[in-house]
């Protein structure tokens, strides 16, 4: 038996009832199966809105979703659903209420800080005027495109590696660590320039946070090599 929290968003399309069905793809098929009959808390990400912690319910059994390949329906058990009178922060006085999410000072933990502030696909540790990290948490599944908040769709990339990376110039291989590049349309002399020599992704300090496979594999099935946008590449900072 296992707790788990689940992410809902109203607007989600998954086709969700929090008090009768919990619609969810394949990657999370096993921790789901572990939790039925146990407990469950609901979660509202914070692109979704405010809420944060709002309800908890009871998973009765899992089923394969008729007619939609890949996606599978838990059954909340009828009258388990139980909303908070007060919904519950996602954070108290400064500190996750999660510990997957907690790095080992207590602080939220962030993309950046789980790769030591390095880019994961440069290796370079790069600091602006104040000695600020200049690495940004790049989400490998959008939000939009129902990714999560979680250490493990994100990486820490450069300004300019997040920009080719959200427009699918680079992605990352079936093995995990492979960076994939789009040679016809990114230069030789950028790559050699802005990926590490081995092309290898540098690894979380913690093995839990490294990029799910499932996250990985959306990112090259529907991010890489798309057609970009029109406007210039910005492929190497001023």
């Amino acid at each position: 038996m296992v707790k788990l929290v689940l992410l809902h968003k109203a607007d989600s399309i998954y086709e969700d009832e929090p008090d009768v069905v919990y619609d969810f793809p394949r990657s999370y098929l096993k921790a789901v199966e572990q939790a039925v009959g146990d407990w469950i808390v609901y979660y509202e990400p914070v692109k979704a809105g405010p809420r944060g912690y709002f309800a908890v319910a009871k998973i009765n059994r899992v089923i394969p979703k008729p007619c939609a390949e890949g996606r599978f329906l838990a059954m909340i058990e009828p009258g388990s659903f139980l909303p908070f009178d007060r919904e519950v922060p996602r954070l108290l006085d400064g500190r996750p209420l999660e510990a997957a999410l907690t790095a080992p000072d207590g602080t939220p933990k962030k993309g950046g800080a789980a790769y030591g502030y390095r880019c994961a696909m440069s290796g370079l540790m790069l600091r602006n005027g104040g000695g600020r990290p200049e690495v940004q948490a790049a989400h490998i599944r959008p939000v939009e495109s129902q990714g999560n908040d979680t250490v493990r769709n994100g990486l820490a990339l450069s300004g300019t590696l997040h920009w080719m990376f959200d427009r699918g110039l680079i992605s990352v291989a079936e093995d995990c660590e492979t960076v994939l590049v789009s040679h016809n349309k990114v230069p030789g002399d950028v790559v050699g320039r802005l990926l590490a020599p081995d092309g290898k992704l540098v690894r979380p300090e913690d093995a839990r946070d490294a990029p799910h496979s499932e996250n990985l594999r959306w990112h090259r099935e529907n991010v890489f090599g798309r057609s970009l946008p029109g406007g210039p590449a910005p492929y190497l900072p001023a």
